[in-house]
């Protein structure tokens, strides 16, 4: 009876089981977001946005930024510091390209409804929560910039005029388990 190569047995030990090799699939920091929105007023505001999930230089930028509109760092309407918050984070957030262009109700600075920045706001925060690994559902908002296209059947968001509580981004900074707001 020939004896068991020790090598051989002790590779075969380390190695993994298969059920282990299979992860869920990353999902790309870049990705196409559609919005279709119907405000409490009846109006459609209809937009496709390249969106790419903020690096840590980014998150730096969209902090400049609100420092440029809130300068003491907090403001005493919380409904606007909710606003600088959306729309800073927006503005480093998305690219506006030939591909996808700006749309003509793009002004989030002039606008009288948050609607449309609400909803944009809201999809994006939550591809960066499944970027960074929460949740396993990918396939129902996002498109990935390589050209596909977007599933069909988007349901209209009904949001009021009024300012929405912005989503906590507590996924976004890695390291100190208590994340950012």
């Amino acid at each position: 009876m020939a004896l068991p190569d020790p090598e051989k047995a002790l590779a075969d030990s380390r190695a993994k089981p298969e059920e282990d090799e299979k992860k869920p699939a990353r999902l790309a920091p870049s990705t196409v977001i559609e919005i279709d929105v119907v405000d409490a007023w009846g109006d459609r505001t209809k937009g496709r946005f390249a969106y790419t999930v903020p690096t840590i230089g980014s998150q730096i930028e969209v902090g400049k930024l609100k420092a440029l509109y809130l300068p003491d760092g907090a403001s005493a309407d919380v409904n606007a510091a909710m606003v600088v918050d959306m729309i800073c984070y927006l503005t480093v957030c998305i690219e506006f390209t030939d591909a996808f262009p700006r749309p003509k109700w793009w002004a989030p600075l002039k606008a009288r409804d948050a609607s449309p920045y609400t909803a944009l706001y809201g999809r994006c925060l939550a591809y960066e929560a499944r970027f960074h690994g929460a949740g396993e559902d990918h396939g129902r908002d996002e498109v990935e910039l390589r050209g596909e296209d977007r599933p069909s059947g988007d349901a209209e968001v009904r949001v009021g005029s009024s300012v929405q509580p912005a989503p906590k981004r507590s996924e976004t900074l890695a390291g100190d388990g208590a994340g950012s707001t």
